[in-house]
């Protein structure tokens, strides 16, 4: 005699066997592992054209740790971007890397993070009092070099560890050609 919560288990499983079967095949999308901030500064894109990218930024389905984004728009800039001299991250900030179909790295900026929006009131005492919201999605703006060798857009958010830097990705766009 199988217990109540067996038979809730068997019927979930043959649901997610029969639901497996009849799916179309997928490719999985596998997260990019973390990167440590002083190893992206190491990386020096050669001299070429800009674009700047725009994407939407939103949150991770349910279920997803990467939020996949559609293709980002873009638009040729006159003249190239000049890299800062030395780039600073906080906690605001986002990173975006421009990645090849090998999976280098050919350009990156630091940009400040859309999403965030802040706001001062008055409290009952009528002193001002600020606050940090964050928006769901936000446009994402970019200019990278390499534009033509770019198949991939990966956004990552940085993260103090008390020493360094550490960049968690948070999404990807894949660039429609």
């Amino acid at each position: 005699m199988m217990s109540r919560n067996a038979r809730m288990v068997a019927s979930s499983l043959a649901l997610l066997l029969t639901a497996l079967i009849h799916m179309p095949v997928i490719r999985a999308q596998v997260a990019p592992a973390p990167v440590p901030f002083a190893a992206l500064r190491e990386v020096q894109p050669a001299p070429s054209a800009s674009r700047e990218w725009r994407i939407t930024l939103r949150p991770a389905a349910s279920g997803e740790n990467l939020a996949q984004l559609p293709s980002p728009t873009s638009r040729q800039l006159a003249i190239a971007r000049v890299p800062d001299r030395d780039p600073q991250l906080t906690s605001d900030s986002l990173v975006v890397l421009a990645v090849d179909a090998s999976g280098n790295t050919l350009d990156w900026q630091i940009i400040h993070d859309p999403r965030i929006v802040r706001a001062e009131s008055p409290g009952a005492d009528g002193l001002l009092s600020g606050r940090k919201l964050m928006a769901e999605t936000a446009e994402v703006r970019a200019v990278l070099g390499a534009a033509d060798q770019t198949i991939e857009l990966r956004v990552f958010l940085p993260r103090w560890t008390g020493t360094d830097w550490v960049l968690e990705p948070i999404a990807i766009a894949r660039v429609g050609r």
